[in-house]
């Protein structure tokens, strides 16, 4: 694994992701990031929200209010005659 490796894999409340970070020395580690889903009606929605904006910020893509254009992720309410 090296800096720009992301693993996730899902388990049964969530994500787990893990990269390779760095310590000040420049020793390397296994960072992990546990995203769990809140126990209500869209928790799985919210667990991968916040997993897509953490592999967004990993990958160094940032929203910027000055570009023209920016990637959006968010959870969006669906109605039956609004369907994509």
């Amino acid at each position: 694994m090296d800096k720009w490796d992301l693993h996730i894999e899902k388990v049964s409340n969530g994500y787990i992701a893990r990269y390779v970070d760095q310590y000040e020395d420049g020793g390397k580690f296994i960072q992990t990031v546990v995203f769990e889903a809140p126990e209500e009606e869209n928790g799985d929605l919210i667990a991968m929200r916040n997993l897509l904006l953490f592999t967004k910020e990993h990958f160094g893509v940032y929203y910027k209010k000055h570009d023209k254009e920016n990637i959006i992720i968010e959870i969006e309410e669906v109605t039956n005659d609004k369907i994509h």
